[in-house]
Order: structure tokens, then C-alpha cells, then sequence
């Protein structure tokens, strides 16, 4: 899983970061990469176009909460 600090949004490290990711995926044949992003999350989702990701809408995202978990997903 890769993630960024909103302190550092804007300055390239989202970029660099899914560089990277493609690169290891070329380097290791990997047949695809997967990731998620929240639905209203406009600029990461321009990013990821922008890159040649492509939406797919056959997926599903799916989380499980235990009710002891204290940190509740953003919708």
C-alpha cells in the first residue's frame, strides 16, 4: 500500500510514487497494478488519468471495520 501525508500534496511525491510502482510492475512482469482512491478524491483521480490508469468499473472495493477499530474509514 502506498500513501502520501496531505503536507506533502502538490510537490511531485504522488507522481514519483506510482513511478515507481510502474516500474517495479514492468520490471517484475507484473500483469497489473490495482489501486483506490476515495470517489471524490478529483485531483488524485486526474493523476492517475493523466498517467494512463484506466477506471475499471467491474471492481468492487470491500473493507471490514472489527468493532474495537477506532478509526472509521472517510466515505
Amino acid at each position: 500500500m502506498l500513501s502520501q501525508y496531505h503536507q506533502f500534496y502538490g510537490l511531485g511525491v504522488a507522481t514519483q510514487l506510482l513511478q515507481a510502482a510502474e516500474d517495479f510492475a514492468e520490471s517484475t512482469s507484473a500483469t497489473r497494478l490495482l489501486l483506490c482512491t476515495g470517489v471524490n478524491n478529483l485531483p488524485a483521480k486526474t493523476l492517475y488519468e493523466s498517467r494512463g490508469w484506466q477506471l475499471h468499473a467491474d471492481y468492487h472495493y470491500y473493507v471490514y471495520l472489527p468493532d474495537h477499530d477506532s478509526e472509521a474509514l472517510p466515505e
